[in-house]
């Protein structure tokens, strides 16, 4: 089985927000504002989303280790340093977004990102 995994960020613009729920300092890519969330998707289309405390490869691969079987799926994500430790225990899969790489063969994480633009 193919598994997307994915993590985003989730809140409103802050240029969007009433004056006293604005945060200081928090345009553009800044985090501070936001919830963290984690996902995967299996390739029938079964969603896990997971709000987590921060997106470090502790967190998300204890969140994986529950979830996934290691001798039946294949785990497909971008570069994120987070997801650096499961090469050890699981058939993994990257892709290097930064180079331009978002396809290799039949694996991808546009699943994934898709349901995140939905969310």
């Amino acid at each position: 089985m193919i598994i997307e995994a994915d993590e985003t960020f989730i809140n409103g613009l802050n240029k969007n927000r009433h004056a006293d729920k604005k945060v200081p300092h928090s345009q553009g890519r800044s985090a501070k504002d936001k919830v963290p969330v984690f996902g995967m998707i299996k390739s029938g289309g079964e969603v896990s989303m997971h709000v987590v405390d921060d997106t470090s490869g502790k967190t998300l691969k204890s969140i994986i280790d529950e979830i996934v079987d290691k001798d039946k799926s294949i785990i497909v994500t971008d570069e994120w340093l987070g997801y650096a430790p499961l090469v050890k225990e699981y058939m993994h899969v990257v892709l290097n977004h930064y180079q331009d790489e978002f396809v290799r063969g039949a694996f991808h994480t546009n699943t994934i990102e898709g349901f995140w633009a939905n969310s």
